[in-house]
């Protein structure tokens, strides 16, 4: 759902997601050392048509998820600078047992960081039924986990970037995935060809792995008495 009234954002609070602002920022490109909790892509031409793909277009998108956990800040992702990842490592791993007993300290505060950048000498117009971000607690990413504010899909500015913050609380005995994405998708200020595009899709797992098996008993061995003697 796109948030576009307060009525829609208080809707969002309640489901356990909350919005900061939306600001621009100069374009940087993707650093050699990620951040904390940070993926990130830039796409230039090649993966489109070439009737619709313009050939001076890039673009940056990043993602940033961190959660708390004890106090500690920590990465949402396991170690790994790779991007668009479809089968993750676990980022949690607890046993059944552990999740049962656990409650409300297996339940962590969580911040997600989108931002789309435009690298180009024109200004950025997206399409609004293409471009999005998403945040779903499962891995189907359907169109009800879109929860960008209406001011996403306004024009950016050349070499400029937009930023919105997600809030949330991730529970990872709840729900083995949660999938979150992000796509660029519009027109530049220029001649045909002007289409643009650059997408990053990421998946957070949790395993749950059933209680160790409780060894069986184990009886003592039958003796027989000495030879000779009565039993």
């Amino acid at each position: 759902m796109r948030i576009s009234s307060p009525s829609l954002l208080a809707s969002v609070l309640l489901l356990g997601g909350a919005f900061t602002g939306v600001v621009s920022q100069q374009f940087d490109n993707c650093p050699a050392v990620p951040r904390l909790g940070e993926k990130c892509n830039v796409c230039t031409p090649g993966s489109e048509p070439a009737n619709k793909w313009t050939t001076d277009c890039r673009l940056r998108v990043r993602m940033q998820c961190t959660y708390i956990d004890n106090g500690q800040t920590k990465s949402c992702f396991p170690p790994g600078n790779s991007v668009n990842n479809n089968e993750p490592e676990p980022t949690w791993k607890y046993t059944q047992e552990e999740c049962d007993r656990g409650g409300a300290a297996l339940e962590f505060p969580a911040t997600i960081v989108y931002q789309m950048c435009n690298a180009n000498d024109q200004t950025f117009t997206p399409i609004a039924e293409k471009n999005f971000i998403k945040f779903a607690h499962n891995r189907r990413l359907e169109s009800e986990s879109i929860i960008e504010n209406a001011v996403w899909d306004s024009t950016i500015n050349a070499q400029a970037c937009r930023t919105q913050t997600y809030t949330t609380t991730l529970k990872p005995c709840t729900n083995k995935w949660r999938g979150m994405a992000l796509e660029m998708d519009g027109n530049l200020a220029k001649d045909f060809p002007d289409y643009c595009r650059c997408f990053l899709r990421e998946y957070l797992l949790a395993e749950i792995s059933d209680n160790p098996d409780t060894p069986a008993p184990v009886n003592p061995p039958l003796t027989r008495p000495p030879t000779g003697t009565k039993p």
